[in-house]
């Protein structure tokens, strides 16, 4: 090692000798102290926060990815980064709604830390639940026989919604009208409703449709 040479950690003596003609010797000598590294490794490409996302379709999240970031250090080299928050998320994973945190570390030997993180923000469910077996337009139907008006039968409609699973779905219509009862002449319509957590509103309806009275009157 000579001056202006890079010095290792810990302590490295430097000895000189001078010599006459007559083999007279004296001697030098200092010593060069470096501390122990101090410096934290550098992480590099760590990812910016994410978001906001919305929703991937049909589903209750958000997909995303990454590459996860790499680090160096002044005397160990290359230094292995590892995960530090517990989400147990990866890239590639459906988020949840709202913010996750994302967090690494990188420690070298002399046990100097650098920290890394990031946030994916996903929005709220904005999808409306998806109503299924909503009835067709009914009729025209004529009217019973023997009645002013037609019997009608339908099955209700059922709802599933991408967070919530199985939706509620209830009657929006005032008409009071059920399956089996006799409808009157004319149209009536028949509205449902389903409302998942977040307030995202479907709706579904039908029609019911009964010709005009066509049977003539009974003479007794």
């Amino acid at each position: 090692l000579n001056s202006g040479d890079l010095f290792p950690e810990g302590v490295t003596t430097i000895s000189y000798e001078a010599t006459d003609s007559e083999g007279n010797t004296s001697t030098c000598s200092f010593t060069v102290t470096v501390e122990a590294d101090a410096e934290p490794p550098v992480i590099s490409d760590c990812t910016a926060d994410i978001g906001p996302l919305a929703m991937d379709p049909g589903v209750c999240g958000a997909t995303v990815t990454w590459t996860d970031p790499t680090a160096t250090d002044n005397c160990d080299g290359v230094v292995a980064v590892t995960r530090t928050d517990v989400t147990g998320l990866n890239s590639g994973d459906l988020f949840p709604e709202g913010v996750t945190t994302i967090s690494y570390e990188a420690i070298d030997s002399e046990g100097n830390t650098s920290t890394c993180s990031f946030t994916v923000t996903v929005e709220a469910d904005a999808e409306p639940p998806v109503i299924s077996d909503c009835t067709a337009d009914i009729g025209p139907l004529a009217m019973d026989p023997g009645v002013c008006g037609a019997t009608v039968t339908w099955t209700d409609p059922t709802a599933t919604d991408n967070c919530d699973g199985v939706v509620a779905v209830t009657r929006t219509d005032v008409t009071g009208l059920n399956s089996g009862d006799l409808f009157p002449e004319g149209v009536t319509t028949i509205s449902y409703e389903a409302i998942d957590s977040e307030g995202n509103t479907s709706t579904c309806s039908f029609t019911v449709t009964v010709e005009a009275d066509a049977e003539p009157p009974v003479i007794s």
